[in-house]
């Protein structure tokens, strides 16, 4: 895995020498080429600093699974917030939605928030949908875990994931619709804020549907007219 993220990073490494031939290096190459050029500086600065922490994370979970290393719930739940390329992708999704990070004065800790609330979702319900496959390969899984951590079995765990996970949703939906109210934001900035938001929300949605048109989980959640994720009745 390290030897593979070598060779990966060497595309987003000023003079890295990488061979963007084939392979993920060169699918990484044409994504980079695709978006950093016309992207301003502070972004391509986030998206390596994403990818090169999701390639951290990465090895540091193959490291947990060939240890075969018991995390506890919280250790796991911040490495699966990294691993799920969920972070570098929403970067993605600022260029695509033509929706950049919007650069409030100071920052603002609630679009950290709602970014880290995105991957948690798409985390937690990769984790539903492969907990199968995980428990066949012995490998942790957040609905193991969760069962381990709290003495219950795994049908039990299981439905407290799935609670869990719509908790986060519901989180993300209100801290969302706050945003794109205009709550707290200074007025010249809550048409950039309501359209990163509205992009982010868009990525949700779409995780979510994917995972249910390739029946890998229920899709319990639709987007509605705005394409924020709306639970089914």
């Amino acid at each position: 895995m390290r030897a593979l993220f070598a060779r990966i990073l060497r595309v987003l490494t000023p003079g890295g020498g990488a061979d963007v031939r084939s392979g993920p290096e060169a699918a990484l190459d044409d994504l980079w080429q695709r978006t950093a050029p016309g992207m301003p500086p502070r972004w391509q600065k986030r998206f390596v600093a994403d990818y090169r922490d999701f390639a951290a994370a990465t090895c540091e979970e193959a490291a947990v699974r060939g240890d075969r290393t018991r995390l506890a719930l919280g250790d796991y739940l911040a490495l699966r917030r990294r691993t799920i390329t969920a972070l570098p992708m929403a970067t993605i999704v600022e260029c695509t939605a033509d929706a950049p990070w919007p650069d409030l004065p100071g920052g603002d800790l609630r679009l950290k928030t709602l970014r880290r609330a995105a991957a948690d979702v798409a985390g937690w319900t990769n984790d539903l949908a492969s907990a199968e496959d995980d428990q066949r390969a012995r490998q942790e899984n957040l609905v193991t875990v969760w069962a381990r951590e709290h003495g219950c079995p795994l049908s039990t765990a299981r439905e407290r994931v799935v609670r869990m996970r719509d908790n986060r949703l519901r989180e993300l939906q209100l801290l969302a619709e706050e945003l794109t109210a205009g709550d707290g934001v200074p007025h010249s900035d809550r048409a950039a804020v309501r359209r990163y938001v509205n992009a982010l929300r868009s990525f949700v949605s779409a995780t979510l549907l994917w995972l249910g048109a390739t029946g890998r989980f229920e899709p319990r959640w639709t987007p509605d007219r705005h394409g924020a994720p709306t639970p089914l009745p």
